[in-house]
């Protein structure tokens, strides 16, 4: 978060300015337009993309993070 939207976010009205700068175009998924709809979609796609690709990147730092395997045991 910038310093500016730290600012806003703690001045009440700006909350929701803020949210709709981010989260706004999820309104168009329910639009009666085509257009905004076809819009809404194109930025869930990023969306969603945006978050498979955050999670592909969290679970490759947990695997690089976990022991390489058990020891097999020697004889006696």
């Amino acid at each position: 978060m910038t310093e500016e939207r730290d600012a806003g976010a703690s001045a009440g009205g700006d909350d929701a300015r803020a949210w709709d700068e981010r989260l706004g175009w999820a309104f168009g998924l329910i639009a009666d337009d085509p257009e905004e709809r076809a819009t809404a979609l194109a930025a869930l796609a990023v969306a969603r993309k945006n978050n498979r690709d955050a999670l592909d990147r969290f679970n490759e730092l947990w695997r690089l993070t976990l022991p390489l395997g058990t020891e097999v045991p020697g004889p006696g």
